[in-house]
């Protein structure tokens, strides 16, 4: 899935790492995966109760940082709710 190339310029000439085909597809399931589990989170923020957003943030804690990285669920909207506290560990919610 991922190969070993050769990239250099005029005078630093450096290894570095590709995806293959096959990398590239498994690469895009991951990201449509999140993408789907971002827009599910977004869309039911507002409907959960505290517990149930609680539930459901603490359950995907390790990837958040990667799915604001990926700007799947911008950052400004997790301050705004009080929910940047993602980026450190386990949420607790004191209402939303």
């Amino acid at each position: 899935m991922i190969t070993r190339v050769k990239r250099g310029g005029f005078i630093l000439k450096r290894e570095a790492f590709d995806l293959t085909p096959t990398g590239l597809e498994e690469a895009q399931k991951a990201y449509e995966k999140l993408k789907s589990l971002s827009e599910r989170i977004i869309s039911q923020i507002n409907n959960m109760s505290d517990e149930e957003l609680e539930d459901v943030l603490n359950q995907y804690v390790s990837i958040m940082p990667l799915i604001i990285l990926l700007n799947l669920i911008p950052l400004e909207l997790l301050m705004l709710m009080g929910l940047d506290m993602l980026l450190i560990g386990p949420v607790i919610i004191h209402g939303h």
